[in-house]
């Protein structure tokens, strides 16, 4: 896992299509922060399982995973480990996306060669996901944010996210029909589906063959 220091940051995107992207500042404390997706190896050896899409891949992040079952291999590998790990909350997951910005999009040559240099997307995935930590890491030296899969998150989703949530570590409303999914996957088109502020849903028990998960601690 990689020390993240916390730090406050402008959350969301006036311009994006919906108003769900609100800018509105948000402070974050410092986190561990998975530098990789949790692979289909991994998953295995907690779950005893492996329902993956694309099976045959042990360092391939697993995917067709629900948050349901996310939460189970969570609450398995802490028992084991004594640890407590947890999804990361989705002004975590942004804030560690928007490390080196528009510094470290301009010196990879813009943004179509930043995705292209850290990304598995439609164009280089061959339509299946790549073993994790292939491509380049991002500025915080994490691998496959926008690309490969795309990851749950612990919040319920709100299209009012902006208005209620408390400036410091929010963690979403306290219920909901939906949570939070975050980056682009191996199956996406550029365009903007890999701008850090992209807000995707899904029923906790939706299992997709685009989406995965990594986990993160808080540093005591």
């Amino acid at each position: 896992m990689v020390t993240i220091n916390g730090g406050s940051f402008i959350m969301g995107n006036n311009n994006a299509p919906l108003k769900d992207e609100t800018e509105h500042t948000v402070t974050v404390n410092s986190i561990l922060f998975n530098k990789y997706e949790v692979t289909q190896g991994q998953w295995q050896v907690i779950m005893g399982n492996n329902q993956s899409n694309n099976k045959g891949c042990n360092t391939c992040p697993v995917e067709n995973v629900s948050w349901e079952d996310v939460m189970k291999f969570i609450k398995k590998i802490n028992v084991l480990g004594n640890k407590k790990f947890r999804l990361p909350t989705e002004a975590e997951w942004e804030y560690v996306a928007r490390f080196g910005g528009k510094d470290e999009i301009d010196k990879a040559g813009g943004p179509e060669e930043f995705i292209k240099a850290t990304a598995w997307y439609f164009a280089n995935s061959d339509k299946k996901t790549h073993p994790v930590g292939q491509l380049k890491p991002n500025a915080a030296g994490i691998f496959d944010l926008f690309g490969n899969v795309s990851e749950w998150c612990s919040d319920w989703y709100s299209p009012d996210y902006f208005k209620s949530e408390p400036q410091k570590n929010p963690e979403g409303p306290s219920l909901g029909k939906e949570k939070v999914v975050r980056g682009g996957s191996y199956i996406e088109f550029m365009a903007d589906r890999f701008r850090p502020s992209l807000r995707n849903k899904l029923s906790p028990t939706t299992k997709s063959k685009s989406v995965g998960f990594r986990m993160v601690m808080d540093v005591d």
